[in-house]
């Protein structure tokens, strides 16, 4: 089924499926509320990006843009979504699209988060940005600061963290009902990375813009 989904209908799901991914009802393009779509820019086009632009286009909204420095990487995104335009700078796709983009969806590398986002609230679009947001806790001061000047709706890509189980947690340790809490303790496997600095220098790959 063709399912139709407005922008007003976008707006009030709470969370995209299965990634937790969620943008606030507030979310609306100045001078054009009865537009029927929301119109959506992705900044990293693989891997979890991928994933990120499934989730949205999974609920209605349109991906109009896609942006990444490795094209051999998101030849499969950039094929199931042909209408959308292809960059490999995502400053050249706002100078280009600036007027075609409601929200940015960013999942590039970690030391780009930042930067991308900032780039994207300061043309006043709305911004979902995976985790880790930044790697600084001034980056993080300057994103927020950023984000109320231009009164953007923001969100980072912390899967479940619109889940209404994990928004209990916090209701209830800031409610005081678990009494004072003094410790947390966190576990961490290594992920799927690296756990010590490589010591060799890698040449940069041919297909790496």
């Amino acid at each position: 089924m063709n399912l139709q989904v407005t922008r007003r209908a976008f707006l009030s799901r709470s969370a995209l499926i299965t990634s937790g991914l969620a943008l606030a009802p507030a979310v609306r393009r100045a001078g054009a509320a009865t537009a029927d779509r929301l119109r959506v820019a992705a900044i990293g086009a693989a891997g979890q990006g991928r994933s990120n632009i499934d989730n949205v286009a999974g609920v209605g909204g349109e991906i109009v843009a896609l942006c990444d420095v490795d094209h051999r990487q998101a030849t499969e995104t950039f094929q199931k979504y042909p209408a959308a335009k292809v960059f490999t700078d995502f400053r050249g796709m706002f100078d280009t699209m600036a007027d075609e983009v409601d929200a940015v969806i960013v999942s590039t590398p970690d030391h780009t988060h930042a930067v991308a986002a900032v780039a994207a609230m300061n043309r006043g679009k709305h911004v979902f940005c995976a985790k880790p947001l930044t790697r600084t806790v001034h980056e993080a001061r300057v994103l927020r600061e950023v984000a109320a000047r231009r009164q953007v709706v923001t969100q980072m890509g912390n899967q479940g963290s619109a889940a209404g189980n994990l928004r209990r947690a916090i209701e209830l340790a800031g409610s005081g009902a678990l009494g004072e809490i003094r410790e947390a303790r966190v576990w961490f496997d290594g992920g799927n990375g690296p756990l010590e600095r490589p010591a060799e220098t890698v040449p940069v790959p041919a297909k790496l813009d």
